[in-house]
């Protein structure tokens, strides 16, 4: 006999010639155990599942138990998923964030099929690049638009007297690589006759003028941001370093700035960044106050999310392998917690706290070299951070109608409830996994045929994910607007239900 597998001496053939011996040739069951190099106890087991199942019963079966007592609940195993997909943790991470084992994590993982962080990565976005000084590097483009002198045949249907010679007209662009300003010229008749005139009269000095223009405009703004500072010197170095931190330029560290800007008050400009004790308080005051008198209102909108800043070094206060949004990956880059004030096509950023990670807040001696406050040098979520600061936003009377938040804080329950208990109209992303239950869901008294009666209210409808929920809504294609790219657009449905998560005690809309 063929031995196919060390665990497996005989194949569904051989059980059934194995069988075969022992019921119709008679052979006694020891010796045909023998014969197939199997315990006489296996071959007794082959032998009573034929009579009690036939040829169905030689089938081989899963060695795998059927119930696991610690089995991973499918509600974890969703997280695990999420965190993987949308913020690129590695298993280490995520076993660290969840409290789970990492050998759990890791497998389910691998049989996701998200083994591999390579599998994930989004193409890598365009890299920029901008000049430092205007008037540095101009781009030259020619358009061509043809002209129309009556309505074509494609639309008429009339071929007769063609109309020709008619000709096109000309656009020739000039783009600046410092401001990203556009001049545009139209010459009548010829592409050849290139805008040798205008180059000559106005880019320079258009140029120019708009970077002066919007410095000075810079100058305006700051003016009541300057008052609180008291001190001439301070005064004098704030405008220049926001200006160095705007303007053109990819290095925004201090020395880079203080060569573009300021080259003969290096010492002062540092001194001002890194030395000069004032109290930041009374500006962040006056740009809640600046914020709410352009944009707040009733239909103003206050978005809270995730800014990260790619770096390339380790001493940055903060910094570390965190998920960057900007370039849809995990990498070295510090993370804040933002707040925009926004209405219509206006966002005005009035918020922006830095996030600690759990390395540098269980790193003393780092938190002491890098100068960071005793008072922040407490381990704090994304969302305590933003509710802190949202608390702080409606003390400064801001005026906003509704708050919004992606996934990252919508799946915090004490977030939203926070939100509630604050009385705010809000929408925050969810997660495909998320526990709801039906809208018309009602708290009962939980039923028991053994003991005392239970007085703990239960609710009469299980939960199910929120993507179950929705299997069956009706959805539609919706398109709010147009970007770069084309319509943005989008498939939506909606529904009332209840958050599974926290108090079932009011009705959330989904969408």
């Amino acid at each position: 006999m063929n031995n196919p597998h060390q665990n497996a001496r005989t194949t569904r053939l051989g059980r059934a010639e194995m069988i075969r011996r022992i019921l119709e040739d008679g052979q006694p069951v020891r010796e045909v155990a023998r014969g197939f190099g199997i315990s006489e106890r296996t071959t007794r087991k082959w032998l009573a599942r034929y009579r009690a199942q036939g040829l169905g019963g030689l089938e081989n079966r899963s060695s795998c138990p059927k119930t696991v007592a610690n089995r991973t609940a499918e509600y974890w195993i969703g997280v695990i998923e999420m965190l993987r997909r949308e913020y690129r943790l590695t298993a280490e991470e995520i076993a660290g964030k969840l409290k789970l084992a990492r050998s759990t994590v890791a497998a389910w993982l691998t049989r996701r099929g998200l083994g591999r962080l390579a599998a994930l990565e989004p193409k890598e976005p365009p890299r920029r690049y901008q000049r430092q000084h205007p008037g540095e590097l101009i781009h030259l483009d020619i358009k061509k638009l043809a002209r129309f002198e009556r309505i074509g045949h494609r639309i008429t249907g009339d071929r007769r007297n063609p109309s020709t010679g008619v000709g096109y007209d000309c656009f020739h662009v000039a783009i600046d690589d410092a401001t990203r300003l556009a001049l545009l010229w139209q010459v009548w008749g010829t592409e050849r006759a290139l805008p040798t005139s205008p180059l000559k009269d106005c880019p320079r000095e258009v140029v120019m003028s708009t970077s002066v223009a919007w410095e000075h405009e810079l100058q305006s703004w700051l003016e009541p941001f300057l008052k609180p500072l008291r001190h001439p010197a301070r005064r004098r170095m704030c405008p220049l370093y926001v200006a160095g931190l705007i303007g053109p330029g990819a290095r925004k560290s201090l020395q880079p700035i203080a060569a573009r800007v300021a080259p003969a008050d290096y010492d002062q400009l540092h001194h001002f960044v890194a030395v000069s004790p004032w109290d930041d308080a009374p500006l962040a005051a006056e740009l809640l106050a600046q914020a709410n008198r352009l944009v707040g209102g009733p239909d103003a909108i206050l978005v809270i999310d995730d800014t990260a800043l790619p770096k390339k070094g380790t001493h940055s206060v903060g910094v570390g392998p965190q998920y960057a949004g900007a370039l849809g990956k995990k990498a070295n880059c510090q993370s804040l917690v933002s707040l925009t004030l926004a209405k219509g096509e206006v966002p005005i950023p009035i918020v922006l706290r830095l996030f600690l990670p759990d390395t540098w807040i269980n790193d003393p001696d780092r938190l002491q070299h890098a100068g960071v406050p005793e008072a922040v040098r407490v381990a704090r979520s994304k969302p305590e951070i933003a509710l802190t600061e949202l608390q702080r936003v409606m003390r400064a009377g801001v005026s906003f109608g509704a708050v919004l938040a992606d996934a990252g804080y919508g799946i915090s329950a004490p977030f939203r409830q926070a939100l509630s208990a604050l009385g705010l109209l809000w929408a925050v992303g969810t997660v495909r996994i998320q526990k709801v239950y039906p809208a018309d869901v009602r708290m009962v008294t939980s039923t028991t045929t053994r003991g005392r009666p239970r007085k703990t209210l239960v609710p009469d409808a299980e939960a199910v994910s929120a993507e179950a929920m929705l299997a069956k809504a009706s959805w539609r294609r919706i398109t709010w607007r147009r970007g770069t790219k084309g319509p943005l657009q989008a498939r939506f449905a909606a529904m009332r239900v209840r958050i599974a998560d926290g108090p079932a005690v009011q009705l959330r809309g989904l969408v």
